[in-house]
């Protein structure tokens, strides 16, 4: 063979080589790349869920807060209004302890605490002192063996009695204030549901 036909196939052979090699390389390349975009876009998805994430978490965390503040100021307006409301009765109250039927509500006070004692002998009724008179009757008729003690105590607590034994060791607190707090306590969702709407908690 000539040396120029053996020169030419040798180029023609590296030509070969040379075009294989470009394709394989340009194939990779292109894989790479391809790849190299894919990863891209996971990265880029990655940050942009985190940032969705931590945004709805700040939302939804936003969104607790002011719903607890929304509960506490309607529970603390709540509670204002049911205070206001129990001062208005108190002062009712202190309005009837100064009418005729009081007579009639401390001779039911006293001989509750009467019956609840279960004793009618050496007790000892203590009341305001305006009360004092009255008390001494209500025994009486009663047909209780008391011993009457007044006390300005009493005065605050709106009227009423406070039933204690000889020995002291039982005290039965039966005083209208004592009995407003525990009408309130026991009825506090009824009366939270006339100042307030039915559906309403205390």
């Amino acid at each position: 063979m000539a040396l120029e036909q053996i020169l030419q196939a040798l180029t023609n052979d590296t030509d070969r080589q040379i075009a294989e090699l470009k394709q394989a390389a340009a194939a990779q390349i292109a894989e790479i790349r391809a790849h190299a975009c894919a990863e891209a876009q996971r990265v880029q998805q990655a940050e942009h869920d985190a940032i969705q994430t931590a945004r709805q978490r700040e939302q939804a965390r936003i969104l607790n807060r002011a719903k607890q503040a929304a509960l506490q100021t309607r529970l603390r307006t709540r509670e204002q209004v049911m205070q206001s409301a129990l001062a208005a009765g108190a002062q009712r109250l202190t309005a009837f302890c100064a009418t005729d039927d009081y007579a009639k509500l401390l001779h039911e006070l006293t001989r509750e605490a009467v019956a609840a004692l279960t004793a009618s002998d050496g007790l000892q009724f203590v009341v305001r002192p305006d009360d004092a008179e009255l008390m001494q009757e209500i025994a009486a008729d009663l047909g209780v063996a008391a011993r009457i003690k007044s006390d300005l105590s009493v005065q605050d607590d709106l009227g009423g009695v406070i039933v204690t034994t000889h020995d002291g060791r039982i005290q039965l607190n039966n005083t209208v204030k004592m009995r407003l707090h525990q009408v309130t306590e026991r009825y506090r969702a009824q009366i939270a549901d006339i100042v307030f709407g039915n559906g309403q908690e205390a």
